[in-house]
Formats: C-alpha cells, sequence, structure tokens
C-alpha cells in the first residue's frame, strides 16, 4: 500500500508526488492500472519535474515507485510515461 515517500526530491516536488501517492485507486488491494483521475496526478508531477528541470532520472522514478510496492507491471507502465513526459514536455 503507497504511502508518504522518504527521498531526497525537492520540498514542492514531494509535494506533487505525495499527492500521486494519495490517488484513491492506489490503496486498493492489486492496483493493475491507474483510474483516470490518477494519471492527472502523475501528470501534474511529471509537468512539475520538466518544468522546474528536477534531477530524477527515470530509474530513480522507478525506485520510488518500487519502494511503495507497486507492481512490476505498473512500475514499467508508469516509468514509461514518465520517460516519454518529460521528453515531450523539454521540446521547444
Amino acid at each position: 500500500m503507497p504511502g508518504k515517500h522518504k527521498s531526497k526530491l525537492p520540498p514542492k516536488t514531494s509535494k506533487f508526488f505525495n499527492a500521486f501517492l494519495k490517488a484513491p485507486t492506489l490503496w486498493e488491494k492489486e492496483v493493475n492500472s491507474l483510474h483516470p483521475k490518477d494519471w492527472i496526478k502523475l501528470y501534474v508531477f511529471v509537468r512539475h519535474c520538466a518544468q522546474y528541470n528536477v534531477s530524477l532520472t527515470t530509474s530513480e522514478f522507478k525506485e520510488l515507485l518500487k519502494e511503495q510496492k507497486f507492481s512490476n507491471e505498473l512500475i514499467e507502465e508508469i516509468g514509461y510515461v514518465f520517460k516519454h513526459g518529460r521528453s515531450l514536455l523539454k521540446v521547444n
């Protein structure tokens, strides 16, 4: 079950990550996919990381998800969105 993380993210970045972790469907026993509202919280986190050039690699992000006991399948899916979202937001 997800909870607050204990990483070294900047405080405002932690706030957005924790908001994503509080997504209602993440508290269900077996989460195989996210609810559309949960995806929005993830997109807000990704946008924040891109906008403020937060030093967080995809591998580090996946590790944060692993620490929160996300399934490997969901880690890969969310990690893919994180990586491509950040890349997309770098385009001028």
